[in-house]
């Protein structure tokens, strides 16, 4: 039996499922004054006079603040799905209300790589000939760690698994 989905606010959360899998749950980090002010950012560098975009953003984010963060879901961040078959991530941005999540698949015989960047921040996606992308790159530091760390604790199972096969079949 699949454990229960807990929503953390101090980073993400691992799930076993049924069948092997696993699911990590990245909280999201929205509220209305980051949403209203990403959505007042414009107009502070749109805004000739500095000074005044500047006072006009911070006052238009304080008084949207309460109004935005009503309207915002509190969707996770992500969520990433490991299974047999793939790899699924689901995600919305911290800086919107949280209303549009996008889904993506991908089959492990495609992926090359999936694993924390080692060379910035977030986690690494590598498919060749589809996709190079780097996910989740405004998270915690350690909040990536811990992902990391799941997907190697993915990978070795995966391995393993393909070992156990061959020698199965050869046996």
């Amino acid at each position: 039996m699949a454990a229960t989905l807990v929503y953390a606010t101090e980073g993400p959360v691992v799930e076993e499922m049924e069948g092997g899998g696993m699911r990590v749950v990245v909280p999201t980090r929205r509220n209305g004054f980051v949403v209203a002010l990403h959505w007042l950012q414009n107009l502070m560098y749109a805004d000739p006079f500095v000074v005044f975009g500047l006072t006009a953003g911070i006052l238009g984010a304080v008084a949207a603040w309460p109004v935005v963060g009503m309207f915002c879901r509190k969707t996770p961040r992500a969520v990433l799905t490991l299974t047999g078959e793939g790899f699924c991530f689901e995600s919305s941005y911290d800086h919107e209300l949280g209303r549009t999540v996008t889904k993506e698949f991908w089959r492990w015989e495609k992926i090359e790589a999936l694993r924390k960047n080692r060379y910035g921040p977030g986690i690494y996606l590598r498919v060749p000939g589809e996709e190079d992308r780097h996910l989740l790159t405004d998270l915690p530091g350690e909040w990536v760690r811990r992902i990391g760390e799941v997907l190697a604790i993915w990978d070795e199972r995966r391995q393993f698994s393909a070992h156990a096969m061959l020698r199965a079949q050869s046996g």
